[in-house]
């Protein structure tokens, strides 16, 4: 089904072309849909009503797909029960009619304040449900996606270029769902994927790198969930990439551990001196010493020790600290900081000589900020900033960025929120909830942020599921002339 635009010519004739669509062919991709109307803006850009899609499709003046509004079927307050019209005011505010629902939502445009986003929805493939991970390699930024479709993708930004995929169809095995995080090492840029076959079993996750990020010059130096010989499908994601001791580690989640034929245990440390096959060996194991830490989903180098935080949904989470990577300490004395249902500290970072954690609670979904400043862990205190409630989801993530502390979290409801503090108590909303979209939900944990560049980056995906990938403007300082 399309779109046609016409031209007058003489008369009452016209000169039709098809905009957007295809005739006879209805689908779900972003070239594709089932239009009902059709309104343009001031800026020419052209938005279709797509009511089978339940989504909004937004395109330049040529044709030219630019973004989608929403695309999940549901109630809440941005979903969509089938889109029967759309039209926009003076001030470019988009009225869409949510027939099922019955009700009439308002969006506004470039509600981003200094955030822009820098691709299309997607990278144009609508399978690309969202940007797990963001890397900095060769003065380039890059993105994983997850892709339950064909596998997972990386995409990169040459400064002042268009993004161009490196990395399609997952790594050769689309049961390569997601690329987890990326870091750069040794003058090669590393990726870690998750891996999942379906009905909770996996191949195991896997590690490759490139020296050039090219497509086609991608090799895999960790595979089959192991660095050894032996293959552990336990381990479905190698989740954290990191640098210790002038080595590259990597942590994992053992999300596979209660598949059927599979010997569970809990998440693992391995590392490489060189980064090279075969020489990756395990430094940690069976959860830091819990089996029921199924993953390590934080580590940071403070005070010359190294520390680590867990998901645990059995025991609550847990804060390790370790001198050399092998023997691991708890720091709290309960798991989940005397709250079982706390199940993940998915952040752990160094600003102002102290160290925060950022933890998540499976139950109401709160938020909460530990900090500790002294070197043997008695002091750790929860930050009162409003976090720990409803309205601050999940799946948050902390990134220090020009001297500020910043927070991502997440709410499927109302949007994500974008924080930030000088001081580490007063927090503040520094950008409009869902960056302009409620539907824009989500960061995927810490992993989806990154300062790199003099730029903080945000990787991030809507209810509608579409990967996208926004940058905060940078601050501009004038000179002072004096006459």
């Amino acid at each position: 089904f399309r779109v046609q635009k016409c031209t007058y010519t003489t008369g009452s004739n016209f000169s039709c072309a098809t905009f957007a669509g295809e005739t006879g062919v209805n689908g779900g991709d972003f070239a594709h849909m089932h239009p009902l109307a059709v309104a343009v803006d001031s800026a020419g850009r052209v938005l279709v009503a797509d009511d089978w899609n339940n989504r909004v499709q937004v395109f330049d003046a040529t044709g030219a797909y630019l973004t989608t509004i929403n695309g999940a079927w549901g109630n809440f307050e941005t979903d969509f029960r089938s889109v029967a019209s759309v039209a926009v005011d003076k001030d470019n505010k988009v009225y869409i009619t949510d027939k099922i629902n019955s009700r009439v939502l308002v969006f506004a445009p470039g509600g981003s304040g200094n955030w822009h986003q820098t691709n299309i929805n997607g990278f144009g493939n609508i399978d690309n449900y969202g940007v797990w991970s963001l890397g900095w390699f060769d003065n380039t930024l890059y993105a994983g996606t997850v892709n339950w479709g064909s596998g997972a993708e990386i995409w990169r930004k040459p400064d002042g270029s268009d993004w161009e995929a490196v990395v399609v169809d997952g790594l050769n095995s689309s049961s390569n769902r997601a690329i987890d995080h990326m870091l750069a090492f040794g003058g090669r840029l590393y990726a870690s994927t998750y891996n999942d076959l379906g009905n909770g079993e996996s191949e195991g996750g896997q590690i490759w790198r490139s020296a050039t990020g090219n497509l086609g010059a991608w090799t895999a130096v960790v595979t089959r969930g192991s660095g050894a010989q032996t293959p552990d499908p336990a381990n479905a994601e190698f989740y954290r990439l990191f640098t210790f001791n002038n080595q590259i580690c990597a942590t994992t989640w053992a999300a596979s551990a209660n598949a059927p034929g599979v010997d569970a245990h809990g998440a693992e440390i391995w590392c490489s001196p060189s980064g090279n096959a075969s020489t990756w060996t395990r430094l940690a194991e069976d959860g830091l010493g819990n089996p029921n830490n199924l993953g390590i989903m934080a580590v940071k180098s403070y005070n010359g020790n190294l520390y680590a935080g867990t998901y645990n949904y059995v025991d609550g989470t847990n804060v390790y600290r370790s001198s050399d990577g092998a023997d691991w300490e708890p720091l709290f004395a309960e798991g989940g900081w005397g709250d079982s249902s706390n199940i993940v500290i998915t952040a752990i970072e160094e600003y102002n000589g102290s160290l925060y954690i950022l933890m998540n609670n499976k139950d109401h979904y709160g938020v909460t900020i530990g900090r500790r400043q002294v070197c043997d862990g008695s002091d750790w205190g929860e930050i009162l900033g409003g976090f720990n409630n409803v309205n601050t989801l999940g799946m948050p993530g902390m990134e220090v960025h020009e001297g500020s502390l910043f927070m991502v979290t997440g709410n499927a409801k109302t949007g994500l929120r974008v924080w930030k503090t000088t001081d580490g108590d007063n927090w503040s909303v520094v950008a409009p909830v869902g960056l302009g979209n409620p539907s824009r939900a989500y960061t995927y944990w810490d992993n989806g942020l990154l300062s790199a560049g003099g730029d903080l980056y945000l990787g991030a995906y809507t209810r509608g599921g579409m990967a996208e990938v926004w940058r905060l403007a940078r601050s501009v300082f004038l000179p002072i002339v004096i006459r």
